[in-house]
C-alpha cells in the first residue's frame, strides 16, 4: 500500500509546475470574464437616456447631418457675391474643313481645304453685383491660331487681349441676389430651429423606450413577485386544506394561480427582454447590456401659462419660419410674373486687343475695343397669358397668406390643448403616486389576513390586482407626464423648468 501511494506522488509531483499555470490562467480567465459581466451592467436614468439618444443614436446623427448640410448651404450663400477667379487652357484644339476663299485672279471663290491649330488660355474675374442684380466680368486672353491652306502660306497669328472688363444687366429680370438675401437667413434660422426640433423628437422616442421597458421590467418584477406569492399560498393552501380551513374549490383556485403566475411569468420576461432590445439599439448600446430603469419620483413643478406657451410657439416654432419663406416666394413671384410685360438688357464691354504674328509684338502697340447695347422686348400678342401668369400669382399669394393664418390658428390650438393636458396630467401623477403607495400597504395587510385565515382567497386576488393596477398605472401617468413636457418643449422649443428658450452651441457641432 505505502509503495503504491508513493508512486502516484511521484506521478504528481512532474505536473504540480503545469497545474499551477493551469490554474493561474483560469483565474485570470476567470476576473476577465467577471469584469466583462459587470462591463455589461448599467444603471441608467430618464435624463441620462437622453443624453445617450442626443449624443449617439441614430436619429441624432442624421439630424446633425441635416444641420450640417443647411450650414454649408448658407456659407456658399454668404460668399454668393464674392468675386471668383478662374483660370481656362486649351493647349491644343485641330480642325479641317472646306472652305470657299476668294480668288483675286480668276475673280471667284474657290473651294480649299484649309487647317486650323490654335491654343487659348484666359483669366477671368467674375463678380455679381447684388444691388442691380447684374454681373461684371473682368477678363485676360491670349490665343495662337496657325491656318494652314491648301496651295498657299500658312498664317500665324497671336491674338491678346490684356484685359477686357464687361457688364451686363437685365433690367426686368428677377434679382436673385436680393430675393436669396431675404430668403437664406430665414432658411438658416429655420434650419437651428428644426435641429433643436429633431432633437426633442429624438428625446420623446428615448423617453417612450425607457418607459417602454420600465413599464416591462416593472411587469416581469411583479410576475416573479406574484410567482414567489403563489408558491407560497399554494404551500399553505395545503396546509389549510388537511384541516378543512378551505374548501377544495379554494385550493384548486390556488393551484390554478401558481400554474398561471408561472404561464405570466415566462410571457413578461420575453417582453423585458423585446423592450430592453430596443432601448440598447436605440441608444447604441451593445445589446447585451443590463439595464437598470427606476422612477424618478421628483417631478418639476410647473403650471404652464397657455398664453405663454402659444407666444413661444410663434416665436420659434420652425413651422412659423417657413410660414413667412412661403410668403416671400409668392412675392417674388409676383414680381416675376409683372417683369414679362417688357423687358430690357443692357451689355457693355471696353478693353484693350492686339493681333500679331510674332508673340513678341502681340503686347505692344494695343488698340482699344468697345461694345454696347441695348435690348427691348415687348409681347404684342400673347392671348392674355402674361395678364393670367399676374393674376395667378396674386391668387397664389392670397392663398399662402390663408393658409398660413390656418396653420397658425391650428398651431395655437394644438398648444392650448397640450398645455391644459399637461397642466392635467402634472396632478394625476401625484394622485397615482398616493395610489400605488396605498395598494403596496393594502396588499401586505390583506396577505397577512390571509395567512391567519381571516380572508378569502377571492378577496386576496382582488387586492393583488388592485396593487398591479396601480402600478402600472403610476407607470403610465409618470410617462404620459414627460411626454406631454416634451411635446411642448418641441412645439415651442422652450424650456419651462429653467425659464429659457432651446438653443445649443454651433462650434458643437464640427465638420469632420
Amino acid at each position: 500500500m505505502n509503495k503504491h501511494y508513493v508512486g502516484v506522488s511521484l506521478l504528481i509531483v512532474p505536473c504540480r509546475a503545469i497545474h499551477i499555470k493551469v490554474f493561474f490562467i483560469m483565474l485570470i480567465f476567470f476576473v476577465m470574464l467577471q469584469v466583462s459581466v459587470k462591463a455589461q451592467k448599467l444603471s441608467l436614468t430618464m435624463n441620462q437616456a437622453i443624453e445617450l439618444a442626443q449624443k449617439q443614436s441614430f436619429e441624432a446623427f442624421r439630424s446633425k447631418n441635416a444641420y450640417l448640410v443647411k450650414t454649408l448651404s448658407f456659407e456658399s450663400y454668404k460668399k454668393m457675391l464674392y468675386p471668383k477667379l478662374n483660370i481656362s487652357l486649351t493647349p491644343g484644339n485641330y480642325d479641317r474643313s472646306i472652305s470657299e476663299l476668294w480668288d483675286s485672279e480668276e475673280g471667284r471663290y474657290k473651294p480649299y481645304e484649309v487647317q486650323w491649330l490654335t491654343s487659348v488660355g484666359s483669366v477671368s474675374l467674375y463678380k455679381p453685383v447684388g444691388v442691380t442684380g447684374g454681373n461684371l466680368y473682368v477678363s485676360s486672353s491670349l490665343r495662337r491660331s496657325m491656318t494652314y491652306y491648301e496651295n498657299s502660306d500658312n498664317v500665324l497669328n497671336y491674338i491678346s487681349n490684356p484685359i477686357t472688363i464687361n457688364y451686363s444687366q437685365d433690367f426686368n429680370a428677377v434679382n436673385q441676389y436680393k430675393w436669396r438675401s431675404k430668403l437664406e437667413p430665414l432658411q438658416f434660422e429655420e434650419a437651428k430651429k428644426q435641429y433643436l426640433e429633431d432633437a426633442e423628437v429624438t428625446s420623446i422616442k428615448a423617453i417612450q423606450l425607457y418607459y417602454s421597458f420600465l413599464d416591462a421590467d416593472l411587469n416581469y418584477r411583479i410576475a416573479t413577485l406574484n410567482k414567489n406569492n403563489a408558491d407560497t399560498l399554494y404551500l399553505f393552501g395545503q396546509r389549510k386544506l388537511t384541516i378543512g380551513a378551505i374548501t377544495r374549490a379554494e385550493y384548486l383556485r390556488l393551484e390554478l394561480n401558481k400554474v398561471n403566475a408561472n404561464i405570466y411569468l415566462e410571457s413578461q420576461l420575453q417582453n423585458r427582454q423585446d423592450a430592453l432590445i430596443e432601448l440598447n439599439n436605440f441608444l447604441e448600446l451593445p445589446r447585451e447590456t443590463e439595464l437598470h430603469c427606476a422612477t424618478s419620483d421628483e417631478i418639476p413643478q410647473l403650471s404652464i401659462s397657455s398664453a405663454m406657451a402659444i407666444d413661444k410657439a410663434y416665436e420659434n416654432n420652425p413651422d412659423m419660419i417657413a410660414l413667412e419663406q412661403k410668403i416671400i416666394v409668392a412675392q417674388r413671384n409676383i414680381k416675376s410674373a409683372n417683369s414679362n410685360r417688357l423687358s430690357a438688357s443692357f451689355n457693355a464691354n471696353v478693353g484693350l486687343n492686339q493681333n500679331q504674328e510674332e508673340l513678341a509684338y502681340a503686347y505692344r502697340d494695343l488698340r482699344d475695343k468697345q461694345g454696347v447695347s441695348f435690348t427691348l422686348s415687348m409681347p404684342i400678342i400673347d392671348w392674355g397669358d402674361n395678364r393670367r401668369s399676374i393674376q395667378q400669382a396674386r391668387l397664389n399669394k392670397q392663398l399662402v397668406e390663408e393658409n398660413n393664418r390656418k396653420q397658425k390658428d391650428a398651431l395655437e390650438i394644438e398648444v392650448l390643448k397640450m398645455v391644459n393636458d399637461f397642466n392635467i396630467k402634472s396632478k394625476q401623477v401625484k394622485a397615482s403616486a398616493l395610489a400605488d403607495s396605498i395598494s403596496r400597504v393594502a396588499y401586505e395587510a390583506v396577505q397577512q389576513q390571509f395567512i391567519l385565515g381571516k380572508v378569502n382567497v377571492v378577496e386576496l386576488n382582488s387586492s393583488y390586482s388592485d396593487m398591479q393596477s396601480a402600478q402600472n398605472k403610476y407607470i403610465n401617468t409618470l410617462r404620459n407626464f414627460w411626454l406631454q413636457l416634451y411635446s411642448l418643449r418641441k412645439v415651442c422649443l422652450y424650456d419651462f423648468e429653467r425659464n429659457e428658450d432651446l438653443s445649443f452651441d454651433d462650434q458643437s457641432i464640427i465638420i469632420e
